[in-house]
């Protein structure tokens, strides 16, 4: 047994030398070289020349550099409990006391105060609320429009929220009509589609017209898919009032959808609602809509219609255009009465073209006395009374006295004394002095 020991101690011993006296670099994985005279290498085993091996390279380690750190911004400190009941307080203060009508001075107030409650956070935009739902002064208007200058020039979305909460209850509660209707716009003007339900309701049901016509124009200044639906169901519902509102605000909207529901509504409903249409489509900035538009000036039983429809035309096409084409209809094959119809659009649309062709109407020997007498009437606008009230005056005077037809020389002495002026008497002409007898020569 010991011998067995000891055989076994002589050969762990054996090979523990070995490992330790054997190379480091195992055998066959790089030659053994040695340096000749002239400085190159060669292989002990075979005597050549080794090739020296290029010297490896290794590139740099770039570390991008670090972007300067953003300048910090320092947000003015939020304001404390006794800061904001101040504010408050002292924007109550100014509220209460201004009449009607504010100051310069206490608008500037008013928004400094504002500005601050809102700035405050959302204790100061509550605190807020409550002032401006107590107050019952149309100066509330004024801190409504610096809360809302606030919401656009500032991208927190905390104030925003808050703000457009506070829009929508005043436009819904507050007890002055004046202050409502200044929340519904600044709704309209903001954009904002969270308020579409609420302005659609108003403009439904609101008891007062102002309030009323405010919403749907809010509506339509949204102007998004949603609030033009809106604006059609509006239409659509009975209720003149309603109608004419929310055609007004189809007027500001773009799109197929609007221009054939206004071209359905010209040719039905009530007269209002079909002239309101009319306007509208004038509004479209599409001359193609012309064509229908002409038919319905004929077609029209309503002056105010028809007139409507010229005034369209004229936003179209420009009133000299649409002058033109009146002219054309009246020395053209119509009827009297779709003559006639030509006179009511020319003195619809008013202006320089439009009194031109009047004067020449008047003065045309060729159209019968009742057309000229029309228009020589037509004449009589209060845009020619003020601001061509001279040509007109002289343009009556000639015709009072030169022309052939005593109807129309009337007419235009009758036009004359409405507007206060006196028709001159002629001067008598002075009779020549008798000849005086010639003083007789000498000698006769």
């Amino acid at each position: 047994m010991r011998t067995q020991i000891l055989i076994i101690s002589i050969v762990v011993l054996t090979v523990l030398i070995l490992y330790l006296e054997w190379p480091s670099q195992p055998a066959g994985t790089a030659r053994e070289v040695r340096t000749t005279g002239t400085g190159g290498r060669l292989d002990k085993g075979t005597g050549r020349p080794v090739r020296p091996l290029p010297e490896r390279t290794v590139p740099e380690r770039t570390v991008p550099e670090r972007p300067a750190p953003a300048p910090t911004v320092e947000r003015e400190p939020r304001a404390t409990k006794e800061q904001i009941y101040r504010a408050a307080e002292e924007l109550e203060t100014v509220l209460h006391s201004t009449g009607e009508t504010a100051s310069e001075e206490a608008k500037a107030k008013i928004r400094d105060r504002v500005r601050f409650l809102t700035n405050a956070g959302e204790g100061g935009i509550a605190v807020l609320s409550e002032v401006v739902m107590m107050e019952n002064t149309e100066s509330v208007a004024v801190a409504l429009q610096e809360l809302a200058a606030i919401m656009r020039l500032q991208g927190r979305n905390v104030e925003k929220l808050h703000g457009t909460a506070l829009l929508l209850k005043v436009a819904a509660n507050h007890q002055s009509i004046t202050v409502r209707v200044a929340a519904v716009a600044l709704l309209g003007e903001m954009k904002i589609e969270e308020s579409l339900q609420l302005l659609t309701e108003i403009a439904r049901t609101a008891v007062y017209s102002e309030l009323k016509e405010g919403a749907a124009l809010a509506v339509a200044k949204i102007g998004s898919p949603k609030a033009v639906q809106a604006l059609i169901e509006i239409a659509r519902l009975p209720g003149e009032s309603e109608q004419v509102n929310a055609i007004r605000g189809l007027a500001y909207c773009r799109g197929p959808e609007v221009v054939s529901f206004l071209l359905e509504t010209l040719s039905v409903g009530e007269e209002s609602v079909r002239a309101e249409a009319a306007l509208a489509l004038g509004k479209m900035g599409d001359k193609n809509i012309s064509t229908q538009l002409k038919d319905s000036f004929f077609k029209e039983t309503s002056d105010a219609v028809a007139i409507a429809c010229a005034k369209a035309l004229a936003n179209l096409a420009g009133g000299s255009e649409t002058a033109r084409w009146l002219r054309e209809q009246i020395s053209g094959t119509k009827s009297e009465a779709e003559k006639l119809r030509a006179l009511v659009g020319l003195a619809g649309i008013g202006g320089q073209s439009a009194r031109d062709v009047l004067f020449v109407v008047a003065k045309d020997d060729q159209e019968t006395e009742s057309i000229r007498i029309a228009a020589i009437k037509k004449l009589d606008l209060p845009a020619y009374r003020e601001s061509m009230r001279d040509s007109v005056i002289q343009f009556l005077k000639d015709v009072a006295e030169e022309d052939k037809s005593e109807a129309v020389r009337a007419a235009a002495s009758t036009l004359l004394e409405q507007w206060g002026v006196t028709k001159e008497p002629k001067q008598p002409e002075e009779p020549s002095p008798p000849p005086q007898p010639q003083p007789l020569e000498e000698g006769e």
